[in-house]
């Protein structure tokens, strides 16, 4: 099932931020049962030929494939989506302005600015008709990243842009722009988060935000967010950590 469909059919989408560049990562996670997989240029060591063979893994295990770009420029959401990303997550967007350029950039003329080209993977290397492009109008997924207290600020007006699918509350981000590095559950933190959820349900917005264990998954998830992923990364070395506590007791 396409990612646009799952966040339409399904009431909570679980998922994991990709860092190891490894198509082998990507099917385990689609085995184990993931959503999606969020393909990490932003904070992991990725190349686009690497990004684009674990495209094709997650294609092979059913989960939905996005690639969080590096940063909000046109030819990188581009190419995400050249390659065959259902979906791109757009980091570090604070204001009207950024929001609007990053969905254009995920669209085909004339609702954006996505360079048009038949012969790219996401076509099958030969979408020459309309019905391609029209498609992948429709089907695109835009993830926006909200990360910062600029964003919370500018809260209101990022909440009445059309065409977005899912704001993700960037919560480290966050607690760093607040003065308080990594300490997200601090009340500050939890407070401006707060004021997001209510922005969002006033206005049927589909939210999301990272979690680090099940618990807070089953909490968000619980609050009504949608979009849950955790990281790779950090589930590997945390259950690694555990199991060698506890065969060294």
């Amino acid at each position: 099932m396409h990612l646009k469909l799952k966040l339409s059919n399904k009431p909570h989408l679980f998922g994991l931020f990709v860092q190891i560049p490894s198509p082998s990562v990507v099917e385990l996670a689609g085995y184990a049962g993931f959503d999606f997989v969020i393909i990490d240029f932003e904070h992991g060591p990725l190349g686009i030929e690497t990004a684009t063979n674990m495209i094709r893994a997650a294609n092979a295990c059913q989960t939905s494939p996005v690639i969080r770009v590096a940063k909000n420029d046109p030819f990188l959401i581009g190419q995400a989506l050249d390659i065959g990303a259902e979906g791109v997550m757009v980091p570090q967007i604070t204001d009207y302005d950024a929001a609007v350029d990053a969905i254009r950039a995920t669209r085909y003329g004339p609702e954006g600015i996505r360079g048009a080209c038949p012969c790219v993977r996401a076509a099958k290397y030969a979408g020459t008709g309309a019905p391609y492009f029209e498609k992948a109008n429709k089907e695109v997924v835009t993830i926006l990243l909200l990360e910062g207290k600029a964003a919370i600020d500018n809260i209101e007006s990022l909440m009445a842009i059309p065409s977005v699918d899912v704001l993700m509350m960037g919560v480290w981000d966050l607690s760093s722009s607040l003065g308080i590095p990594g300490r997200v559950d601090d009340p500050l933190v939890l407070d401006k988060m707060e004021r997001i959820v209510r922005e969002a349900d006033a206005r049927g917005i589909d939210l999301g935000t990272l979690w680090l264990d099940s618990a807070e998954a089953k909490r968000w998830a619980a609050r009504g967010l949608k979009f849950l992923p955790t990281v790779d990364t950090t589930m590997i070395v945390e259950h690694w950590r555990k199991t060698v506590e506890a065969i060294n007791k």
